[in-house]
Order: structure tokens, then sequence, then C-alpha cells
């Protein structure tokens, strides 16, 4: 009995510091008009500014982009932007952060359709903007969101390799699918990287397995 509780305290401990290296903290990284607040004209009739730039994004297919505000939810209290994709653009940016080999990128925003009487699809995609292009995604995902005057939210992760270590980090959204108008509402684009389990939390979990088979033993 007495052997087996000074087995049990350090077996305790180990796997304590194992979990505590293993659970690294999210990095959250910069997104230039994120929250596409950055009007760079006044306001229209109806809350609307159409805008052939965008600040921070490039784009596609210049002649379409359209940012409204507080258009989506009229009735919100708040101050809000959001970025309307009408036609199959693709809006993207490069971060002012690189990939590093095994850490998770997580991008995700919310999307909603308002202006229309069928559900839409949206599209997340993730490039290298160091030696790719937007028009060659190294990770993409899509879905359908519905008719239903509601925010949801949707994301990307993306687990890069060796070959894109270094090179910086670029990200995008636009219409998945047809080629015809879209009324896709996207707003807060968030970025973040979840790095690898450092060496530590492996060592420590190297430890624990043989601290248990010794005392099974």
């Amino acid at each position: 009995m007495k052997t087996r509780k000074h087995t049990i305290l350090p077996l305790a401990a180990l796997a304590g510091l194992a979990l505590a290296t293993s659970t690294e903290a999210a990095t959250m990284l910069t997104v230039d008009n994120a929250d596409f607040a950055k009007i760079p004209l006044p306001l229209g009739p109806g809350g609307s500014s159409f805008t052939y730039t965008i600040d921070g994004w490039e784009t596609d297919n210049p002649g379409n982009p359209w940012i409204s505000h507080n258009y989506y939810a009229p009735d919100d209290p708040t101050p809000a932007s959001e970025f309307m994709v009408s036609h199959s653009d693709n809006i993207y940016q490069a971060l002012g952060d690189t990939f590093q080999s095994g850490a998770i990128i997580d991008f995700s925003m919310i999307a909603g359709v308002r202006t229309s009487t069928t559900d839409d699809s949206w599209r997340l995609f993730i490039y290298d903007a160091t030696a790719g292009s937007y028009a060659t995604p190294l990770a993409e995902a899509t879905g359908t969101v519905a008719v239903d005057g509601a925010w949801h939210s949707i994301n990307l992760e993306y687990t890069p390799d060796s070959a894109v270590d270094g090179h910086t980090i670029g990200i995008g959204f636009g219409a998945a699918g047809t080629t015809g108008l879209h009324y896709l509402y996207y707003d807060n684009a968030v970025v973040s990287v979840i790095p690898e389990p450092s060496s530590v939390a492996l060592l420590g979990l190297g430890g624990l397995g043989v601290l248990l088979r010794r005392r099974r033993d």
C-alpha cells in the first residue's frame, strides 16, 4: 500500500505536466478590416455603399464589391458593417504572418442570406501568398446557408506542411458553385493559429507511459 502511494503521486504530477504543456493557447492573427467597418464611401440610400476598393482586401471582380452598413440586420441597434458577395467573386487578403509546419490555421467568419428566396453556398479558402495564388488555394471549405435572416458560423481548418513553412498566410472568401447572382453576406473574419504540442509534453507522456507500465508489472 505504501509503495502504491508513492507511485500515484509521481504519476499525477507527470500527467499534469504533460497536459499543461501539450495544451498550447491559440494565437489570434491580425486581419485588416476584419469586420468591414472601414467604409471608403459615404453611405447611400438604405445604408449601403458601393465601392470598387475594400480596405485591406483584394478582389478579382472589382466592379461588384458591395459594403453594406447595418443592412443585413436593420433592426440591430448596434451599428454594423458587412460585406455582400453579389457574384462569384473572390475576396482575399495576405496576412502579416507566416505558415508554421504542423501549426493548425483556423479561419472563421459568419455568413447569412437575406435578399434572396433560395439558399446560397459559402466558400472559405486559405492560400500561399508567397509562392501561390488565391486561385489555387491550399485548402477550402464550402457549405450552404439557409434563407432565415440569421448569421451562421462557418470555418476552415488547415495544417500546413514543410513545403509552405515560412510562407505568407493568405485567406479569402466568396460564393461557391454557380456563376450567377448571389446574395451572401459575410462578416467578422477571424484567424488563429494553434501550435504543435511541445517536445516537453511528448517527453512527459512518454515518461508517463513508462511509469504506468512499471506499475502494472
